[in-house]
This record gives C-alpha cells, structure tokens and sequence, in this order.
C-alpha cells in the first residue's frame, strides 16, 4: 500500500508524563505537543497506510513505555476523518 499523510488531533492521559514524552517527541516534534494536567494534546501530522495503522503505531509505541496509556485521537486524510478510543474505531465522517 501506499503511504498517506494523516492529520491528526489527539489527546493521551497516562500515568507517567515523563516517561512517554520522548516517545511522542520522536514521532511529532516539539511544536506538536502542550502538556495538559494527566498527559498532552498533540495536533500533528503522521504517514502510514492508513488512519488505523497510524494510531496503532502511535498508541503501541506509548504502551510499550507505559501500559495504562490511553489515546482519543480524530485522524484525518483523504477527505474523511476516523476517531478512535485506544485501538477502537468510534466513527468514520466523509466530508463532503
């Protein structure tokens, strides 16, 4: 498959900050991220075949540092956006 450019607006809670910022450093930079009370909100931009595979990918490399690691992230690309709670798909919106 092809790589797509997704957008991305996501919000992680975990139980170590610290732990998980590097993580989240290497895939998005520094300009992506604002620290909330409990973890961070991240606006950014990652590629991969799919909206699916790039939340995967970002929620199990923050798990792999933390296990009690929880992501809410709006995937966008191609017109349609994806929102997610952890691995699961909450809805899919094609704008039209």
């Amino acid at each position: 498959m092809e790589e797509n450019t997704f957008s991305v607006i996501a919000d992680i809670t975990t139980d170590d900050s610290e732990a998980i910022k590097p993580v989240v450093l290497s895939l998005f930079g520094d300009a992506a991220i604002k620290a909330v009370d409990g973890g961070f909100h991240i606006e950014g931009v990652l590629t991969g075949d799919t909206a699916q595979d790039c939340n995967r990918h970002l929620l199990s490399a923050m798990r792999r540092v933390v296990k009690k690691t929880q992501l809410r992230a709006s995937w966008t690309g191609h017109g349609v956006t994806e929102r997610y709670f952890d691995y699961v798909l909450k809805s899919r919106v094609t704008e039209s």
